[in-house]
């Protein structure tokens, strides 16, 4: 897509303010002394959309995430143990939609934090996420502040979210360039409860995804409430009714789906044709076509699966945030950067 180099070039700007606000984390009393065998830190890493897999080695860091990953190891040496989370880190691909994945990346981050707390007692950890790999790190994040994680919120020093696509959820402290609006899932209801003020979300105030005024973007903020309660491939059928069939149109083409240019790429064709500046661009209007056809065939394919009906979007929308099932995260891709 043609805005994926300048978007790419903001996130590593978003990247390196994570990097400091994880290094400042890090400086707390809590790393002095850790058990034999234990490193006084526990940094964990969530990749975006593609930037990992199932089969990752987990001592590799990798994409967006990897600036912060080498910061941290530069600082602190041995004492901090960093750990890029494996997953599935897909979207529209292999039969599963975005809820799939972020599904595995929350079952995993879980499994994994527990694990260490169990063994090394007076570890402290840090989270960090980008993109797909911060909405997940933020529902982690959430259920640690209210009492529902893995670990107690004093064992952690801090998180932070890159592009969350909850941003503006309570408790999460902007850092950086400030946003006017808050992420297309919407924020999380339930905020980050005793993890309030150790959380940092830092978010391009560009990217639709992690800001979005839904007033002023009505298309995309309401397609976003809806497919944020949508269910993944394992849970579509347990709503009944045509949540399995949404679901499964949201595992076609949505890879190539510029939503946040529809609007404008509408308005470029219809200058292009009707002549507006005296000429007509063939080679732009084909492009132009192009992209509309792959933002448009996909959401036809949503719509007349189901979630054009007011019943099916009814429940969807009335899904508890958070929940699994048929109301499990967010079925877009966020990763357009």
């Amino acid at each position: 897509m043609p805005a994926r180099r300048s978007r790419t070039r903001r996130t590593v700007a978003l990247t390196a303010t994570a990097t400091v606000v994880v290094g400042v984390a890090l400086t707390a009393p809590a790393i002095a002394n850790a058990p034999v065998g234990c490193a006084a830190t526990f940094n964990l890493l969530i990749p975006g959309t593609w930037e990992t897999n199932e089969n990752a080695d987990p001592n590799q860091p990798v994409g967006m995430l990897a600036p912060v990953a080498a910061a941290i190891e530069a600082q602190n040496g041995a004492r901090a143990q960093i750990y890029t989370l494996p997953y599935m880190a897909s979207a529209f691909d292999n039969g599963h939609t975005y809820a799939d994945s972020k599904t595995d990346a929350l079952t995993k981050a879980t499994a994994v934090l527990t694990d260490v707390s169990r063994k090394c007692t007076n570890t402290k950890f840090t989270i960090t996420g980008y993109s797909q790999g911060a909405d997940a790190a933020g529902d982690l994040a959430s259920a640690i502040g209210n009492d529902q994680g893995p670990v107690e919120a004093d064992q952690v020093l801090g998180v932070a979210l890159i592009a969350d696509p909850s941003a503006g959820t309570k408790g999460a402290a902007p850092v950086g360039p400030k946003t006017s609006g808050e992420g297309i899932a919407g924020p999380r209801s339930q905020g980050m409860g005793t993890l309030s003020g150790r959380v940092a979300s830092i978010c391009d105030p560009k990217d639709l995804y992690c800001s979005i005024r839904k007033g002023a973007n009505p298309f995309l903020g309401s397609l976003g409430s809806i497919l944020s309660k949508t269910p993944g491939t394992t849970g579509a059928d347990q709503g009944g009714g045509g949540n399995a069939a949404v679901a499964a149109a949201l595992t076609s083409d949505f890879t190539d789906a510029d939503l946040p240019g529809l609007g404008s790429n509408v308005d470029a064709l219809g200058k292009q044709l009707s002549g507006t500046g005296g000429s007509v661009d063939v080679h732009q209007v084909v492009d132009i076509a192009t992209s509309l056809s792959k933002a448009l065939s996909p959401l036809a394919d949503l719509l007349q699966s189901g979630a054009g009906n007011a019943a099916v979007t009814s429940t969807l929308a009335g899904a508890p945030v958070g929940c699994n099932g048929p109301g499990v995260a967010i079925s877009l891709r966020w990763d357009w950067k």
